[in-house]
């Protein structure tokens, strides 16, 4: 009876035990599993991070791993982690439930990688001039925090190390000295600094004051020789000339005189591509100098300047003048016959006219073009007006030759550099079969002379290659190196071309009308280059 009744009662508990499980398990199938913590970094810093998710709905809190470590929990919605080496670190967050209703969520996964930092600057030291004698000085600087020492250049030296924190310049030669300093790091954390830069000046000894004596001697109608001598041969001056009425409009002071010829050096250093030390290479003198300009203006007083300057541009002497006048010119029938005016008769014309987008020239053997020329001496040469077609009012070069014939020049430059192209007059040729421009310093034009009458001829000649060349047209044209464009305001453009028949013009034979005449003609306006689509390249230059 017993052993039933425990029997019995053991059938019992089993079977409230095995009830009670299934009421364990079927609550925990009907829990909700909490969602996942969604993850970002929000902050990163150089040796650390900060990673943040929105609140999850029913969550208790929040179970995260940091790499390997233990599981720890948290009821923020953000962890910092900081003093952290370079590298990717992994974190995991899961949600934890605030009631039997949600079970845990699973962990959310987030990587994040640590920058190494990258190394910083060194401060640039503050260099100062601390001590300076006659022919050295001392350059100083506060320490630099990090550095481990510091490295300077001298002028134009190699680059030198020290841990000091000045250093001493002696035995110099006066002028002025640049001093480089940097901080320089040995470590990984670092980098060195910056150069500074600071300079010192050694003063010469003041030296006897530059004198310079002029002489001027062979004056003619057109030329004189002008000997300058120095005091000192060692030092370098500069001298020149001008017509007097030119000087007296720059003239204030010695200092304002003088201020402007070096600015004027400047400007032609600037306009040439060269330095001034450059310049003043070419121009400058040491000790007795002797030059004979010519081309001067007969009967005409002008003043020789000279003045000391150094390489540098420095002024070192007060300015030193003296005057002298040309004698009258002498009369040169050879010379004086061409003077006047002349109306001219071209047996041909040159011309440029566009087709597309290229511009062809045509020689039109009897397309006449009628002239009316001007032919004077200015400043020694001789210039003939109303040639050019593209600007009236820019003369041509002319020379007498033994003969007593008139050469009309081709090669001569008219004015600066614009685009790359100098406005030159050139001759268009024949070569052989073909045309082109051929460049040089050659009389394109002789003319003889007749009575009242001159007539032309046209240089013909050989190039290097062996072709034969004759000149069709002598024009103003805009050169470059290796090819030419032309000047033009409307197309077709036509250019004096083939022979020319000059006369003189009635009652026009002085000099001083021709001049007056020449002084009264309206400038033309200046023709335009044209665009790069119109540059031409058959261009060849003389033997």
């Amino acid at each position: 009876m017993q052993n039933k009744l425990i029997t019995t009662l053991c059938s019992g508990l089993l079977a409230f035990a095995l009830t009670s499980c299934d009421m364990i398990e079927d609550a925990y199938n009907k829990a909700t599993e909490l969602d996942a913590p969604v993850l970002s970094v929000t902050e990163q810093f150089s040796d650390g991070f900060t990673i943040s998710w929105p609140a999850v709905q029913n969550a208790a809190g929040y179970r995260y791993v940091f790499e390997t470590e233990a599981e720890q929990s948290t009821t923020d919605t953000s962890l910092t982690f900081s003093d952290l080496d370079p590298g990717t670190y992994t974190v995991q967050v899961k949600a934890v439930p605030v009631s039997s209703d949600w079970i845990d969520s699973g962990f959310t996964t987030i990587m994040v990688t640590v920058e190494a930092a990258a190394p910083s600057k060194l401060e640039t030291p503050v260099l100062s001039v601390t001590e300076q004698s006659d022919d050295g000085f001392t350059v100083s600087w506060q320490a630099v925090e990090h550095a481990a020492g510091y490295s300077y250049v001298f002028g134009d030296d190699a680059e030198q190390r020290t841990t000091d924190t000045s250093v001493t310049f002696g035995s110099l030669e006066p002028g002025t000295y640049t001093v480089q300093v940097k901080a320089v790091s040995d470590s990984a954390e670092w980098t060195d600094s910056d150069f500074a830069s600071v300079s010192a000046t050694i003063e010469a000894a003041p030296e006897a004051e530059l004198t310079i004596t002029i002489d001027v001697t062979d004056i003619t109608a057109n030329s004189a020789t002008i000997t300058c001598t120095p005091s000192d041969n060692s030092k370098t001056y500069y001298f020149a000339q001008m017509e007097k009425s030119v000087f007296d409009q720059y003239y204030t002071s010695d200092e304002a005189f003088s201020t402007t010829i070096i600015e004027s050096m400047k400007s032609m250093a600037a306009a040439y591509g060269l330095s001034l030390e450059e310049v003043l290479t070419q121009l400058l003198c040491a000790g007795p100098c002797m030059w004979t300009p010519e081309g001067l203006s007969p009967s005409t007083e002008y003043v020789v300047y000279a003045l000391g300057i150094d390489m540098s541009g420095t002024v070192i002497s007060a300015l030193y003048t003296k005057s002298f006048t040309t004698e009258a010119r002498a009369e040169n029938p050879e010379v004086d016959k061409w003077f006047g005016e002349w109306e001219a008769t071209s047996t041909g014309s040159l011309e440029w006219a566009l087709e597309g987008a290229y511009l062809i020239p045509s020689y039109k053997e009897n397309s006449p073009m009628n002239l009316r020329f001007t032919i004077t001496e200015e400043q020694g040469q001789i210039l003939l007006y109303g040639w050019s077609q593209v600007d009236s009012t820019v003369p041509a070069l002319c020379e007498v030759n033994e003969n007593g014939d008139l050469e009309v020049y081709a090669g001569i430059s008219v004015g600066s550099e614009n685009q790359g192209y100098i406005p030159t007059w050139s001759a268009y040729c024949s070569i052989d079969s073909d045309f082109g421009l051929i460049t040089g310093t050659y009389p394109a034009y002789t003319f003889r002379m007749s009575g009242d009458r001159a007539t032309s001829t046209r240089y013909e000649g050989s190039l290097s290659g062996g072709e034969s060349i004759r000149v069709v047209s002598l024009e103003i044209y805009a050169l470059s190196d290796n090819q030419y464009a032309i000047y033009g305001q409307d197309f077709p453009s036509y250019y004096v071309a083939g022979d020319i028949t000059m006369t003189k013009a009635a009652g026009l034979n002085s000099t001083k009308l021709a001049m007056a005449l020449r002084k009264a003609q309206k400038s033309v306006a200046p023709g335009r280059l044209l665009p790069s689509s119109y540059v031409l390249t058959n261009m060849r230059a003389m033997n």
